[in-house]
């Protein structure tokens, strides 16, 4: 089955409708919860999501993302040694966030492709990525 990972980049747009992102990262979440595709998520990711939900939206809205992901047709990943280590190494070879380093980590692993709108990741070579764009 073919597989993706989302970013907080792309769950960051699709909460927030910024378009033409937000119909594209519906799309693949319409189309693993009829079970067509596999979505990965990092908790790391998750953490991203909630604290700038909340920085720019307010708590009430983090909570909501918060209360909302376990029914997502999403795989949560809570990471482990290993992963924080490639994820830490990641880090040390490009500009990267750190967060970052964990959903590059994690496409890798599973050989998904990365769905994001984030530049940073275009220095990683062997990522295959799902560039979303947004309006303007």
């Amino acid at each position: 089955m073919t597989a993706f990972v989302l970013d907080a980049w792309a769950l960051l747009a699709w909460l927030q409708d910024e378009q033409p992102a937000a119909s594209a990262v519906q799309k693949h979440l319409d189309n693993a919860d009829r079970r067509e595709v596999e979505l990965h998520l990092s908790m790391i990711n998750a953490g991203e999501v909630f604290y700038r939900l909340a920085k720019d939206r307010g708590r009430s809205a983090a909570m909501r993302f918060r209360a909302g992901l376990a029914a997502m047709p999403v795989h949560l990943h809570v990471p482990e040694a290993d992963d924080i280590w490639r994820a830490a190494i990641l880090k040390s070879r490009s500009r990267i966030s750190y967060a970052d380093g964990f959903a590059a980590s994690l496409a890798q692993g599973f050989d998904a492709t990365l769905i994001t709108g984030d530049p940073d990741f275009g220095v990683i070579a062997d990522l295959r990525v799902e560039w979303l764009k947004r309006a303007g």
